[in-house]
């Protein structure tokens, strides 16, 4: 049958215009992620964080050992330091002790001294916070060997000590060394039970590692269990209102997703804090206050499933929609993934993205290709060059009065900011809601699509709707759109479908399915062929 889309036109022309990674185990001991919240809490002056009380303690091969539950009433300040500092050359053995000789020090000498954190363990008394190695010198023959202390110089800014001030304590820490990074845990439960932690005006579940990992900057890792992640992940993805099977698919490829990325891990790193992050290049996360109840069953219903193909982890890349059919891997990017192949997608009938003409002049054409380096000239003609089995632009080729060049693949979206690839080009020149027509005798004929009628739920009526843009047209396995009219002369309409890479799940296409009755797996097992639903014992 035809379908009628937003901002389209489906049409009855004559009987026959339709036709009928890397690999990750996931059995780990750890189900826990680092996540970079790089969105608002990336290589800033300082953050804080709003809680009242928090623990901070140490992840080491996984397992969190807390050193102290220190309180403020007015939050935590984290703030990246280049002062100079002198540490004491014993340690001490609990938190308090260390804090109670910095006290003690602070009060009977007038100098700056806090506790200091190495790595698990290296509880130390801090002095100084100087504005250069001789002024630190000073600060240090003024305690002379109070209390039986020395101290010696940590030496020039190394890109990784920060301080945290609360309204009773003041803590320097020093990420550098092996499992260096303190991480900061919540105390204080929700309503519903979640203890959560507040930085700015959001909220996470989880620990917090807020470091400078080697930069100017302090920036914020949450470390999470993958669950936890997903509460605040598929919400963000995906509206909570769609259908349940919809979003259980969402939390299964999401939750593969996440693990074959960036792998279970808690501890810290000081040079690599993190591989997954919270924007679409890893997958959108927006923490507790993002949370709905639906998504979290989703979430709860799957708990422990993944997706395999030849007993691993998939790549289980995904995106918002398709345009009727998804695409093979090695027509984007590079290589053949046996279950990243091209399927038809024609339950994608409530598209999230519509469908989408952008209009460029020849001048504008010769400006973003010059942008990226390619002078062509005035341009003079853009051709479609290739396309994949899936009706995907494979290749794009642009003719100027200087040169001639070709575009291929993910390159084309990139130069042109097209929503997909699957896109038409439309010229002054072109008819393009013209159709071929095959009648009952064989007979094959070109009839516009403006000069049809549209089926309507009352019966067939006249003409077409001129406020549309496009008519889309639904065969057996793939859609087409049909721009109702060409641009004027100079300009290039790129008139198309779809919305993202096109590899993998179309979130569109998984929301038509399960409102047409599949379950997530059959839905997962029809945008990645021959993997398999899994749950981890």
């Amino acid at each position: 049958m035809i379908k009628r889309l937003k901002k389209a036109v489906a049409i009855v022309c004559a009987m026959l215009l339709l036709y009928p990674s890397h690999s990750v185990d996931a059995k780990v001991q750890t189900d826990l992620l680092r996540i970079g919240l790089i969105t608002e809490f990336s290589q800033k002056s300082s953050l804080k964080l709003a809680d009242s009380s928090i623990t901070i303690g140490y992840s080491v091969t996984s397992n969190y050992k807390e050193v102290a539950t220190i309180n403020s009433t007015t939050g935590f300040q984290f703030q990246a330091t280049t002062k100079y500092y002198a540490k004491s050359t014993n340690t001490y053995s609990t938190y308090e002790q260390a804090k109670t000789m910095a006290t003690t020090l602070k009060k009977n000498y007038s100098v700056n001294a806090f506790v200091g954190l190495f790595s698990n363990g290296d509880i130390r008394v801090m002095i100084g916070e100087s504005a250069s190695e001789n002024a630190l010198k000073t600060v240090i023959s003024k305690v002379g060997n109070a209390f039986g202390l020395t101290f010696k110089s940590v030496g020039a800014d190394n890109g990784h000590r920060v301080k945290t001030i609360g309204s009773q304590d003041e803590i320097l820490y020093d990420g550098s060394g092996k499992n260096g990074y303190p991480q900061i845990a919540p105390v204080i439960a929700q309503k519903d039970g979640a203890k959560v932690l507040t930085i700015g005006d959001k909220q996470y579940r989880g620990r917090m590692e807020i470091g400078r990992y080697g930069k100017t900057g302090v920036s914020a890792v949450n470390v999470v269990s993958v669950d936890d992640y997903l509460y605040g992940v598929i919400p963000a993805e995906m509206p909570a209102s769609w259908h349940e099977e919809a979003l259980k698919t969402q939390a299964v490829v999401a939750r593969t997703y996440a693990v074959n990325k960036g792998g279970f891990a808690s501890d810290s790193n000081a040079t690599a804090p993190y591989i997954l992050n919270d924007t679409t290049a890893s997958q959108v996360y927006k923490g507790y206050q993002r949370e709905e109840n639906s998504t979290n069953q989703a979430v709860d219903a799957t708990k422990g499933e993944y997706i395999y193909y030849d007993d691993k982890l998939i790549d289980a890349t995904f995106f918002s929609t398709s345009g009727g059919a998804t695409a093979n891997s090695e027509d984007v990017w590079s290589g053949v993934v046996p279950y990243l192949r091209g399927v038809s997608d024609i339950y994608e009938l409530e598209p999230e993205k519509e469908p989408w003409i952008l209009s460029y002049t020849s001048s504008e054409i010769q400006s973003k290709l010059k942008a990226k380096g390619q002078d062509v000239g005035t341009v003079t003609n853009v051709i479609e060059d290739m396309r994949t089995d899936s009706n995907y632009l494979y290749s794009l080729k642009v003719q100027g009065k200087t040169k001639s060049i070709t575009l291929q693949k993910s390159i084309i979206r990139s130069y042109f900011n097209t929503p997909s690839n699957k896109f038409k080009v439309i010229t002054a020149k072109d008819t393009p809601d013209q159709v071929s027509i095959l009648s009952a005798n064989g007979k094959e004929s070109k009839k516009r699509i403006q000069n049809c009628s549209i089926l309507s739920a009352s019966g067939t009526i006249k003409g077409s709707e001129t406020t549309e843009e496009q008519f889309i047209v639904m065969g057996k396995d793939n859609l087409s759109n049909y721009p109702k009219k060409a641009p004027a002369s100079g300009t290039y309409y790129f008139a198309g479908m779809g919305y993202g890479h096109g590899v993998g799940m179309s979130q569109s296409g998984a929301k038509g399915m399960a409102k047409a009755g599949y379950t997530y797996k059959e839905i997962i097992e029809h945008y990645y062929t021959g993997a398999k639903v899994l749950k981890n014992s």
